[in-house]
């Protein structure tokens, strides 16, 4: 039977959510062109550029609508493996 668990909770102070690999953060510049996605389309898809220079899709942003704290819960299956991530927003 799959388990969901609280794993922590997220702080934003820029209403935005960004799902991201961890090798992908990078610059300013790439920040201010998700807040300029998120600003314009509410969410979509993060393209950056790789080492070498080549554009990747590499993460999603979403727009929360509000700064604030959200709990942010793991589903896991029988396997013990992460299924699915639950952002509470309300």
């Amino acid at each position: 039977m799959a388990e969901q668990r609280l794993v922590g909770h997220l702080r934003l102070d820029s209403a935005q959510i960004l799902l991201l690999d961890p090798v992908r953060l990078g610059t300013e510049a790439e920040y201010q062109r998700v807040v300029a996605l998120t600003l314009e389309k509410g969410a979509g898809e993060v393209w950056l550029r790789d080492e070498d220079l080549e554009t990747t899709n590499d993460g999603v942003a979403i727009e929360t609508g509000s700064d604030g704290e959200f709990p942010v819960y793991v589903e896991y299956g029988d396997d013990g493996v992460a299924k699915a991530i639950h952002v509470d927003l309300a």
